[in-house]
């Protein structure tokens, strides 16, 4: 899990936003300090993605969804 959150917190402090596709393994990071201190999280910046579609999914269904779910975050 390590290597997968030092990737997520780069991404964050590039980007301002936090995509996470484990609600779970959300949850236990919101408790940290060191990741509630990142400015995407402040700003609410975090969207909770299915995870089988983002990391499984191909073809264009799959990119269908994924652009459902990702449009109305970036846009709002």
């Amino acid at each position: 899990m390590a290597e997968k959150s030092s990737f997520a917190i780069r991404a964050a402090l590039r980007f301002n936003c936090v995509i996470y596709g484990a609600k779970a393994d959300l949850d236990k990071w919101m408790s940290n300090s060191s990741f509630q201190s990142i400015k995407a999280v402040k700003d609410k910046h975090v969207l909770v993605v299915n995870d089988e579609i983002w990391a499984l999914g191909k073809g264009p269904l799959s990119g269908e969804e994924i652009l459902k779910e990702a449009i109305p975050f970036f846009t709002k």
